[in-house]
């Protein structure tokens, strides 16, 4: 399986986006820290959405309610640790 990442520091909108090319399936972490997976997406649409002046805008007119998707999770009880996500302890 090959992965594309991309994160999104200037958008105001999405924070990092992770592409299967193998399988066609776009991850999108939201900057809510919603994490949406997008079923189909080619890696023609991918790579048009990280070359886009604005991101979120692409994101809103040609993949937002254009393909299947799943909300995954919300991760905002999870922290950044490099480059993976460790559930934050309880107190």
């Amino acid at each position: 399986m090959k992965l594309l990442t991309f994160s999104c520091p200037n958008s105001s909108f999405i924070k990092h986006l992770v592409y299967d090319s193998e399988n066609e399936r776009l991850a999108v972490l939201f900057n809510s820290l919603s994490l949406w997976i997008y079923q189909k997406v080619s890696l023609e649409t991918y790579e048009s959405l990280i070359a886009a002046e604005s991101i979120g805008n692409f994101f809103n007119l040609n993949i937002r309610n254009f393909y299947d998707s799943n909300k995954i999770a919300n991760i905002a009880n999870f922290y950044k640790i490099q480059e993976g996500y460790v559930v934050q302890e309880e107190k």
